[in-house]
């Protein structure tokens, strides 16, 4: 009895500090006095992540109302938050209108997991139609867990693309300015595989228990100290500030050449300029092009 006491009083302890460190981030991004696109996904993804802690919570305590309220989002967010992180690598570097309603289709299969199972799951679990599905799929944490590993891997190379390609066009960026999100997605991926190795094994050697769930939850509790943590070098919070200025100057229209020049760059610049109009006075050029 005492080492299930401890057992649960650990289990509470772990879910208590995983409630904290989601709600923590939902805070300082709504505090920021800038947001954008990739913010307002981030408040999403918090929100998921406190609603999924919540659950296991509920469960722990057994409370009945709160635990069939979280159940909800909770059974299939494994097929929306790995689409939902993979929009938000667009969302940093595809900054424009209509970002969120091109991208809709990837969450297709979450909406249809969801009405089509989680739904008549919470209301009738022991109708026909449920246990059919059940039959068919007796273990839904392996399409999910499968389907968050590829979306995450998706995320991961789009992210690798965009960074690339962003290092190019603006050779002063270094690598530092990426490792946020790279740490971000390497992270949640981790905890995917982690669960799926679970699982894995509990259907290698035949045994189900449900406290399972909670080494998962031990892992996620982990990664969000660990980026918690490395955060607190984030000035604003999940976006490195040369992407919010990237976005500023394309929501305006095409940025100005020297929009990335450090202050004394400007300065030799233009002096460097000016020297040139006195001494070579290219300006009287007949054949000069205002372009």
């Amino acid at each position: 009895c005492k080492l299930l006491y401890r057992m649960k009083l650990i289990k509470a302890y772990e879910l208590v500090i995983g409630i904290v460190q989601s709600i923590l981030p939902i805070i300082g991004i709504i505090r920021l006095e800038e947001r954008k696109t990739p913010q307002y996904i981030l408040i999403v993804f918090w929100a998921l992540i406190l609603n999924i802690i919540l659950y296991f919570y509920a469960m722990l305590h057994e409370l009945k109302t709160l635990q069939f309220l979280t159940n909800f989002l909770q059974h299939g967010l494994r097929f929306f938050v790995p689409p939902l992180f993979y929009v938000y690598v667009k969302s940093i570097f595809l900054a424009g209108p209509g970002l969120i309603r091109k991208n809709l289709k990837h969450f297709i299969v979450f909406f249809l997991f969801f009405l089509g199972y989680v739904v008549p799951n919470s209301f009738y679990p022991y109708s026909e139609y449920v246990l059919a599905i059940e039959r068919i799929v007796p273990n839904w944490a392996v399409p999910l867990n499968i389907f968050g590993v590829v979306y995450f891997l998706m995320a991961l190379r789009l992210f690798y693309k965009f960074r690339d390609l962003v290092k190019q066009d603006h050779s002063n960026i270094g690598e530092e300015g990426f490792l946020w999100i790279e740490k971000f997605l390497i992270s949640f991926l981790l905890v995917v595989v982690v669960d799926l190795i679970i699982t894995f094994t509990e259907i290698a050697i035949g045994v189900y228990v449900q406290w399972d769930a909670y080494i998962t939850m031990f892992f996620l509790v982990v990664a969000m100290a660990y980026l918690g943590y490395y955060g607190l070098t984030q000035s604003t919070v999940f976006l490195p500030p040369f992407l919010i200025e990237d976005l500023e100057g394309r929501s305006q229209g095409s940025p100005s050449p020297n929009a990335y020049l450090k202050p004394t760059e400007k300065e030799s610049l233009k002096e460097r300029y000016e020297a040139c109009m006195e001494t070579e006075k290219m300006y009287l050029l007949p054949d000069l092009y205002s372009k």
